[in-house]
Protein backbone atom coordinates (compact mmCIF):
# COMPACT_ATOMS: atom_id res chain seq x y z
CA UNK A 1 0.00 0.00 0.00
CA UNK A 2 1.28 3.38 -0.57
CA UNK A 3 1.71 6.07 1.91
CA UNK A 4 0.91 3.76 4.83
CA UNK A 5 -1.13 5.48 7.18
CA UNK A 6 -2.44 4.23 10.26
CA UNK A 7 -3.19 0.42 11.08
CA UNK A 8 -4.79 -1.11 13.41
CA UNK A 9 -4.88 -4.73 15.36
CA UNK A 10 -6.93 -6.25 17.55
CA UNK A 11 -7.26 -9.66 19.08
CA UNK A 12 -10.54 -10.54 20.41
CA UNK A 13 -10.82 -13.00 23.00
CA UNK A 14 -14.86 -13.99 23.77
CA UNK A 15 -15.68 -15.99 25.98
CA UNK A 16 -16.90 -19.35 24.99
CA UNK A 17 -20.52 -19.00 25.36
CA UNK A 18 -20.48 -15.26 23.89
CA UNK A 19 -17.62 -16.60 20.75
CA UNK A 20 -20.87 -16.86 18.06
CA UNK A 21 -22.29 -13.27 18.97
CA UNK A 22 -18.83 -11.82 18.84
CA UNK A 23 -18.47 -13.37 14.94
CA UNK A 24 -22.01 -12.48 13.97
CA UNK A 25 -21.09 -8.72 15.33
CA UNK A 26 -17.87 -8.00 13.61
CA UNK A 27 -19.91 -9.71 10.38
CA UNK A 28 -22.20 -7.02 11.03
CA UNK A 29 -19.52 -4.30 10.26
CA UNK A 30 -17.69 -5.78 7.36
CA UNK A 31 -19.92 -4.76 5.02
CA UNK A 32 -20.67 -0.80 6.30
CA UNK A 33 -16.94 0.14 7.60
CA UNK A 34 -15.26 -0.26 4.51
CA UNK A 35 -17.97 1.53 2.65
CA UNK A 36 -16.56 4.84 4.94
CA UNK A 37 -14.17 7.05 2.59
CA UNK A 38 -12.20 7.27 5.88
CA UNK A 39 -11.81 3.35 6.12
CA UNK A 40 -9.08 2.23 3.27
CA UNK A 41 -9.69 -1.53 4.39
CA UNK A 42 -11.41 -3.57 7.28
CA UNK A 43 -11.15 -7.40 7.95
CA UNK A 44 -11.68 -10.05 10.46
CA UNK A 45 -10.56 -13.06 10.59
CA UNK A 46 -10.29 -16.72 12.77
CA UNK A 47 -7.19 -17.64 14.12
CA UNK A 48 -5.67 -20.49 13.28
CA UNK A 49 -3.61 -21.54 16.04
CA UNK A 50 -6.07 -20.36 19.06
CA UNK A 51 -9.68 -21.87 19.31
CA UNK A 52 -11.89 -19.02 19.86
CA UNK A 53 -9.66 -16.16 18.90
CA UNK A 54 -10.76 -13.49 16.32
CA UNK A 55 -8.60 -10.52 14.72
CA UNK A 56 -9.07 -7.67 13.61
CA UNK A 57 -7.84 -5.32 11.22
CA UNK A 58 -8.52 -1.96 9.81
CA UNK A 59 -6.57 0.86 8.07
CA UNK A 60 -7.18 4.40 8.29
CA UNK A 61 -5.37 7.13 6.70
CA UNK A 62 -4.15 9.00 9.90
CA UNK A 63 -5.17 9.63 13.43
CA UNK A 64 -7.66 12.19 12.58
CA UNK A 65 -9.60 9.46 10.20
CA UNK A 66 -10.06 7.23 13.13
CA UNK A 67 -11.41 8.88 15.60
CA UNK A 68 -14.33 10.21 13.07
CA UNK A 69 -14.78 6.41 13.03
CA UNK A 70 -14.93 6.10 16.34
CA UNK A 71 -17.49 8.72 16.43
CA UNK A 72 -19.99 7.01 14.07
CA UNK A 73 -22.57 4.92 15.81
CA UNK A 74 -21.77 2.47 13.68
CA UNK A 75 -18.56 1.68 15.58
CA UNK A 76 -17.77 -0.03 18.77
CA UNK A 77 -15.01 0.60 19.62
Amino acid sequence: MKGGGLFLFATIRPKPQHLDEARAALDDLIPDTPEEPRCLMFASFESISEDGVLLLFENFRDQAELRAHYALEVSFH
